[in-house]
């Protein structure tokens, strides 16, 4: 598998600093995985699956 993740940009306020009072999220992790020739992107927060449509996959060099 390979790793995707995805984070927020932090809001910054008009001086360039972080802006203050806001609730962060934390960043949302997906395994890139195959099912046969079909790419999947798995989100680890709940297991849910996304077909990646019009696109190949195939396993890395060294690859489990």
């Amino acid at each position: 598998t390979s790793i995707l993740i995805i984070e927020r940009k932090i809001p910054r306020s008009i001086e360039g600093s972080p802006a203050q009072g806001r609730a962060m999220e934390e960043p949302v992790r997906f395994d890139l995985m195959t099912n046969g020739t079909d790419c999947v992107l798995v989100d680890s927060r709940d297991g849910s699956r996304y077909l990646l449509a019009a696109t190949v996959c195939t396993a890395a060099e060294g690859a489990n």
